[in-house]
């Protein structure tokens, strides 16, 4: 939900806006623009209009329809408007990287991704998909939370390929390390199961594909899991 609050008089003063607001925290990065969005948590980010209004069809639209200095616009949902998500959000607006691949994947992912459809941002939406299809590709990444964000882009062909990868590179570790041959079972691929998986992970994931991995693994010859197989379970 966003509320626009009425304030005539805009106070550009860090120090005196932070007094006025019992000690609200200004932005590190996001201090200087002519629009004000504050975060579920409470926290003052000031972007420039323009990012918002080219990367966001919702913010275009409040634009052209309402004035601009109206006041703040208050953020309240609080799992995907926290300033931790609205940083990442602004960022990739700005033409920034994404950290959160930078860093391994995380739940942030997923937050990120209803604020793009939320505020109906195309550009980044198509930039998210493609970063996480290109890090499918990359063996730092763990393959389980990329799957579950390529769930929710309803991407079919992403998710597995991430089933693909994740599987050969298991067997191939384990192959060199000498404790099993590719016609051995391998307990360290139960990750393709989502039984094995905790509640936070499997609750994160598209239940439609949530679903259609639970009945992939089972058409497949249980606990047996080699290389064909794993690529029949992504089938």
């Amino acid at each position: 939900m966003v509320k626009r609050q009425s304030n005539p008089t805009r106070i550009e003063n860090i120090e005196e806006m932070s007094a006025s607001k019992g000690e609200q925290r200004v932005h590190e990065r996001y201090n200087v623009g002519d629009i004000e969005l504050v975060s579920s948590d409470d926290v003052l980010f000031r972007v420039k209009a323009m990012y918002l209004a080219v990367g966001s069809r919702v913010f275009r639209n409040m634009f052209e329809d309402d004035n601009k200095n109206a006041g703040p616009i208050t953020l309240t949902d609080e799992i995907c408007e926290t300033s931790t998500v609205l940083e990442v959000f602004l960022d990739l607006l700005h033409g920034g990287s994404l950290p959160l691949l930078i860093e391994g994947t995380n739940t942030h992912i997923q937050a990120v991704i209803a604020l793009a459809r939320k505020y109906d941002c195309p550009g980044m939406l198509y930039t998210l998909n493609s970063v996480l299809r290109g890090a499918v590709l990359d063996y730092r990444f763990d393959k389980v939370d990329l799957f579950i964000a390529l769930s929710h882009f309803e991407d079919v062909s992403g998710c597995a390929e991430a089933i693909r990868r994740h599987g050969h590179n298991h067997i191939e570790k384990t192959a060199r390390r000498g404790s099993s041959t590719l016609t051995q079972p391998l307990p360290d691929l139960a990750w393709a199961n989502p039984a094995a998986w905790n509640y936070e992970r499997a609750s994160r994931a598209n239940f439609r594909f949530l679903f259609a991995l639970f009945r992939a693994v089972y058409t497949v010859t249980p606990l047996l899991y080699t290389a064909t197989r794993i690529t029949t379970t992504a089938k």
